[in-house]
């Protein structure tokens, strides 16, 4: 009735919110052309453990094309939630493509202390490799298949940090009739030869680390594809096209 209403109060009825000051966060993006396809994220907090805990954990659903997990006991996870945080930890990472090409690790949001300053590394065991990803993405190339033992994401600088030109950063591949050459690192050409040695396609003053090489007719035959960085290492890879 109208005698139980108050006539004027400044009581909230509404709960405040509450900030998650005891849980750290980020939000890490898989990306191909620039545009992002996949996310998985990783949330330290005390009450979670180092294995499977079904209150916080979320298992991968997605099985076909192209996305990014994290792992436990390689099992995929697109949400993972581990202890407090300690900088020493190390979280693997796997990655599934159905098509060759360039793509890259970024990352979409962060909170708690990684929002605070603490710096985040994608660390490539293919190409001994450690990349601080806080403000710029990891670019990376890779071939068809699942990689759950290439990635990892850490949170202190380690291992090498050079870029190797060799042929597990450079990938060719047939996309639409056409031929792309895709690398970890910017090259300075690419020569084509047939099986017998003849040079049939040469371009040059590329200075970037893709590139498609218009005018080849698909023959069904084998190429050899020589492709050269600016200090004049050499990858040749042999492709059907």
């Amino acid at each position: 009735t109208n005698a139980m209403r108050v006539a004027s109060t400044s009581t909230q009825f509404f709960k405040s919110a509450v900030a998650n000051t005891d849980k750290s966060r980020i939000w890490l993006n898989l990306v191909s052309n620039n545009e992002g396809i996949a996310q998985t994220l990783v949330a330290y907090m005390p009450n979670a453990t180092v294995g499977f805990d079904e209150s916080y954990d979320g298992r991968q659903i997605q099985k076909e094309g192209t996305y990014v997990s994290s792992l436990i006991d390689n099992q995929e996870l697109v949400i993972q939630a581990r202890p407090t945080f300690n900088v020493s930890d190390n979280v693997k990472l796997g990655f599934t493509t159905a098509t060759a090409g360039t793509f890259a690790f970024a990352v979409d949001k962060m909170d708690g202390m990684f929002a605070n300053g603490q710096d985040v590394y994608i660390k490539d065991n293919l190409l001994k490799t450690t990349t601080k990803i806080n403000e710029n993405p990891y670019s990376f190339v890779s071939q068809v298949g699942t990689f759950n033992n290439r990635f990892e994401m850490i949170y202190r600088k380690s291992g090498a940090t050079a870029t190797n030109f060799d042929a597990n950063s450079v990938i060719v591949f047939e996309n639409a009739t056409i031929l792309n050459v895709n690398a970890s690192t910017a090259f300075k050409s690419v020569k084509v030869y047939d099986i017998s040695g003849r040079t049939i396609f040469e371009k040059n003053d590329i200075n970037a680390n893709q590139t498609i090489l218009n005018g080849l007719l698909p023959q069904q035959q084998v190429l050899l594809v020589q492709v050269t960085d600016a200090a004049n290492n050499v990858v040749t890879k042999k492709v059907i096209f």
